[in-house]
């Protein structure tokens, strides 16, 4: 395995953590370890950030799943779903995921970790292609707008431009 192979497995988990987990110390450094960013707020303020950017109860500022941005009536468990989790079974996985839909974009960010750790080039820019640069960039935006924290909107912006780069990286190099 490679360096560069060694680090986007690191970073595609340690960002699927950063929206899969509430906040805490521990994630923080975590975070901090492999991701150029200061965090501006103690904990409590992080979560509370978290909390209303991808939880609620009130109307979510950040709708963490690619069903809400793909599909047409924008709503959870939609056809952006079941093809995701099509992609996962195709390639070799079945998720036991009961507290998070297979749409979510930090389970999705780990399957890019998963890709990279078994060097499954042509299934990552495929899936790169037809599912995370279509509606990761929208989301990040939503992050960045509605984050009161730069730690969010650090993390949002971070996963915009992997997301970016991935996608130019495979156009760059033709493949279709």
């Amino acid at each position: 395995m490679n360096t560069i192979q060694m680090k986007n497995i690191q970073v595609y988990h340690i960002l699927s953590l950063s929206f899969l987990k509430i906040p805490d110390e521990q994630l923080i450094a975590d975070v901090q370890d492999v991701i150029d960013i200061s965090s501006d707020a103690d904990v409590f303020n992080l979560k509370m950030d978290y909390t209303q950017l991808f939880i609620g109860p009130h109307k979510l500022l950040a709708p963490p799943w690619e069903s809400v941005y793909n599909s047409p009536l924008k709503l959870v468990c939609q056809e952006p779903l079941l093809e995701v989790r099509k992609f996962y079974r195709d390639a070799g996985l079945v998720l036991n995921t009961q507290n998070y839909l297979d749409d979510h974009i930090g389970i999705e960010l780990e399957f890019m970790s998963y890709l990279w750790k078994y060097n499954l080039s042509e299934a990552k820019n495929t899936f790169v292609q037809e599912h995370l640069a279509q509606w990761v960039p929208d989301f990040c935006n939503d992050v960045i707008k509605n984050a009161k924290t730069a730690f969010y909107r650090d993390i949002a912006l971070f996963t915009k431009n992997i997301i970016s780069i991935e996608s130019e990286s495979k156009n760059l190099a033709g493949v279709n």
